[in-house]
């Protein structure tokens, strides 16, 4: 029992949506409405103009305009119809129902107006326009988006500017207008001047700027760029969409790169205790561009003393290192610095280079490290004194010391 009752219901649903389309195919009614001669009756962007009409005649006689041109001649008798080709496909009908004249007024014409493959609710205009009165056409915007680049080669890093602009040729009014745009790959977004993607409306012969921004390519070969896309509807709500030309530009080059080499090395790594160790450090710029901000770290182990180096060596906090604001492209330098090594041992003094460049799109940060390893630092020639014990030295200072004060006493002996 219940599988029939699921059977029937759908059953009645299939019998529901099968007359739903039948009734689109075959004709909804729009409206039925009386006109008088030089009466009218709008459906969307079309008029039924009600050119003649002949109560004895029983007759009436009809003008079709899409807008101001005529499409379509007719003249009816009672219960006869004609149809004319609608928008998107659609077909409207159009029968006369009756003709009367009554109390010596004109004589009216009602008709019977239906429609098919198009659905009435799509429908923005169905009304009568007495005459006399001028129809409300809703228009189709157009826009027009253009898309000019500032230049249609440049070099990787090199900033070329993008303007967009957007012009209604339509015959109506574009409204809530809204833009759309988005850079290409290998391409990095650089200043905005301009950006305004709306909503908005555009008159009907109106030109806006849109946008005017900066864009960097970040590799070398040859690019299409996007098109800036615009959605925008016209007084009935409809939808309309339009997109911009897409240029090509040609780039050219590499990314600009500071490529500082750095190397670090010691006068001589065999060296004894408290004596002076030379150090030498080598920096060259091979890259295209300067380096901005180049410091080097000098890391001495604790044991170890720096004793000096030339001008652009400087101690902070104790730590000696080296800065130069800025680091030019083939530049070279070579640095000097002394230590002293205050134990013996075997040891490393490192070196740590610091530096930042732009690239022409952003701005890279580098570090590098050179290390001198293996100073062997050996006793000085005397040192093997100091591992005597205390009383060596203790024993023969006491007696100096005796023998001076006696030799003193003995002189004052003398003096008397």
């Amino acid at each position: 029992m219940i599988q029939s009752q699921k059977k029937f219901t759908l059953l009645i649903s299939a019998v529901l949506i099968m007359l739903l389309l039948n009734g689109m195919a075959l004709g909804a009614q729009v409206d039925e409405v009386t006109l008088v001669q030089g009466d009218a009756y709008q459906i969307n962007n079309y008029l039924i103009d009600a050119r003649l009409i002949t109560a004895s005649g029983q007759t009436a006689s009809f003008d079709v305009y899409e807008r101001e041109d005529k499409i379509k001649s007719s003249m009816l008798s009672v219960n006869e119809s004609f149809t004319f080709d609608f928008e998107d496909g659609g077909e409207v009908e159009v029968e006369l129902v009756k003709v009367d004249s009554s109390s010596g007024l004109l004589d009216r014409a009602t008709i019977a107006i239906s429609i098919s493959g198009y659905s009435v609710r799509d429908l923005h205009t169905t009304k009568k326009v007495p005459y006399g009165d001028d129809p409300d056409f809703v228009g189709a915007p157009e826009l027009e988006i253009t898309k000019e680049v500032g230049a249609e080669t440049v070099n990787v890093g090199e900033s070329v500017r993008i303007t967009v602009k957007a012009k209604n040729v339509g015959d109506d009014e574009a409204l809530d207008v809204r833009f759309s745009d988005s850079p290409k790959r290998s391409f990095a977004l650089g200043d905005t001047i301009l950006d305004d993607r709306g909503p908005m409306s555009i008159g009907t012969g109106e030109s806006k700027t849109i946008m005017i921004y900066e864009l960097k390519p970040t590799e070398p070969g040859t690019f299409t760029l996007n098109p800036t896309e615009a959605t925008f509807y016209n007084k009935a709500n409809k939808r309309f969409d339009a997109e911009s030309n897409t240029p090509v530009i040609t780039v050219e080059g590499s990314l600009q790169e500071a490529d500082v080499t750095i190397s670090h090395s010691a006068e001589s790594r065999n060296v004894e205790r408290n004596s002076r160790i030379n150090m030498v450090i080598n920096l060259k710029n091979e890259g295209n561009t300067a380096a901005q901000g180049l410091r080097v770290d000098i890391e001495l182990p604790d044991d170890i003393e720096f004793v000096g180096g030339d001008d652009e060596v400087e101690v902070i906090r104790g730590n000696p290192r080296i800065y130069i604001e800025s680091f030019g492209q083939q530049q070279e330098k070579e640095i000097t610095y002394s230590v002293r090594p205050k134990v013996t041992g075997t040891y490393s003094i490192g070196a740590k280079l610091f530096y930042e460049y732009d690239d022409g799109i952003s701005t890279s940060d580098t570090s590098k490290e050179a290390t001198v390893d293996n100073i062997n630092v050996v006793e000085a020639k005397y040192d093997f004194l100091l591992e005597l014990p205390v009383y060596v030295y203790i024993v023969p200072l006491l007696i100096f010391g005796a023998v001076g004060a006696w030799i003193i006493h003995r002189q004052k002996q003398y003096k008397f």
